[in-house]
């Protein structure tokens, strides 16, 4: 009882943080998708990603139900990343010529200081000479790095052939990401015999990502217009999903485990933003928060290897909050390091 106790403070302190501040944005200019919008969220989701990851000895039905919504969580992430990189292609001159130099800066070099400094610690303290820690790559990473490399080719192309209408543009992008997504679906069951393995799903996140920001003009009239009526019928239809994928949907091939799991993810999605849309959130918390979301996602599993072999002793909600307490406190630290590396790359901010 205490352990659950214990791993219910994080929801309620995502609960505080979420609605420290809150007020209804006026109609006529609701503060969607700007960077306090997106920063909360993204911090709420770091947040959430973290209670899939922990080992069966330190789990607990609300850690277990809270990391259910986990691939939701990153299938925002991927959102935000899609949206921002053509939200900084229509907005920022000569972005593609830079492109490369800052998306490789801002994604690896977060990632090559965490994996330095645990390659150091457990060399120092585990007696543990590891080197692929240093040349490890976080998937969530390599989908970024694939999508990066798809988004510059289809991009450039246009820039190259004056193609002003993007439309088609973002058609082959989408019908790439479906592609793809399909054949790592097939062949992590045929080759593999798993499930659920390289992002198939979450992966569909770049796609609602380019959709918001290709349409997101009527998108945002459509999440203001019979919000209420809306949002209703969203937790209706997430609630008939959920339960039937909780109840064994979710094994059954290809439609439970790929298309309904899809169309869940979309259907949560929606509901999230039908709740947000008219909140100006934002604030302390859920900025800093949101600064440190990547590092956040990039630690956290080191944080926990560490912890369950310098203390194994400890019960699941002290694990818990202890796990989230240090990996948030490494990752200001990385972050603040990588603020004060980046200038010497020459990279200016990027808004994803």
């Amino acid at each position: 009882m205490t352990q659950f106790a214990l791993t219910a403070l994080v929801p309620l302190f995502m609960a505080i943080a979420f609605f420290w501040k809150a007020r209804v944005a006026p109609v006529d200019n609701p503060p969607f998708m700007s960077k306090g919008f997106t920063d909360t969220l993204k911090g709420l989701c770091a947040i959430i990603v973290v209670m899939v990851h922990f080992r069966p000895e330190y789990q607990n039905p609300l850690q277990d139900a809270m990391g259910g919504f986990a691939y939701v969580a990153v299938t925002f992430f991927f959102l935000f990343s899609a949206y921002g990189m053509q939200w900084s292609l229509a907005n920022k001159n000569d972005y593609l010529k830079h492109f490369w130099k800052g998306r490789l800066v801002s994604l690896l070099l977060p990632a090559v200081l965490i994996n330095v400094s645990f390659f150091i610690i457990q060399s120092l303290y585990l007696g543990e000479l590891q080197l692929r820690t240093l040349i490890y790559a976080n998937d969530y990473v390599v989908v970024l790095l694939e999508y990066c490399l798809l988004f510059y080719v289809v991009m450039r192309y246009c820039q190259i052939r004056h193609v002003d209408n993007l439309k088609y543009a973002w058609l082959l992008i989408v019908v790439i990401i479906i592609v793809s997504s399909l054949l790592l679906y097939f062949l992590t069951v045929y080759v593999d015999g798993r499930h659920g393995t390289n992002w198939c799903f979450e992966r569909y996140g770049l796609i609602w990502g380019l959709a918001l920001f290709a349409f997101f003009p009527g998108i945002k009239r459509w999440l203001g217009q019979g919000t209420l009526f809306k949002l209703v019928l969203a937790g209706i239809v997430s609630a008939v999903l959920g339960y039937i994928y909780i109840k064994g949907g979710k094994y059954t091939y290809f439609w439970g485990e790929y298309v309904l799991k899809i169309a869940l993810g979309l259907s949560l999605l929606v509901t999230v933003l039908l709740l947000t849309r008219r909140l100006n959130i934002g604030n302390r918390i859920t900025s800093f928060l949101g600064s440190i979301s990547y590092e956040i996602y990039l630690s956290h599993a080191w944080v926990m290897y560490l912890l369950a072999h310098f203390f194994p002793e400890l019960g699941s909600g002290v694990f818990i909050i202890a796990t989230y307490c240090v990996t948030i406190l490494f990752s200001f630290i990385i972050h603040e390091i990588v603020i004060y590396i980046k200038p010497f790359f020459a990279v200016k901010s990027l808004r994803s």
